[in-house]
């Protein structure tokens, strides 16, 4: 059974930064230990990391660009890029 995928009350934001133009911002957190690891391994289940970045474009405009990423199979707790979803990543 497939459940809408919403961000979670106690999700915590994991930092803010200022990101210059055509610079790269990484944050890394560490992945709390989960009762269903070895289902997110099997590829029944997911992670899923959500955020948002807030900026003023070019011409003064307010942007805001949510997004979502997620990693499961045998190596989702390896160091790396993860996938970008399907759904869950909106740019205004």
């Amino acid at each position: 059974m497939k459940t809408p995928l919403e961000k979670p009350v106690s999700a915590k934001d994991s930092g803010i930064g200022v990101i210059a133009s055509g610079d790269t911002f990484t944050i890394r957190t560490e992945i709390p230990l989960l009762f269903n690891g070895n289902e997110i391994h099997g590829g029944r289940y997911a992670l899923y990391v959500y955020g948002k970045f807030s900026y003023n474009d070019a011409f003064g405009g307010e942007r805001t660009t949510d997004f979502r990423f997620m990693r499961n199979g045998a190596g989702w707790t390896s160091d790396g890029e993860m996938e970008v979803c399907e759904k869950g990543n909106e740019a205004t």
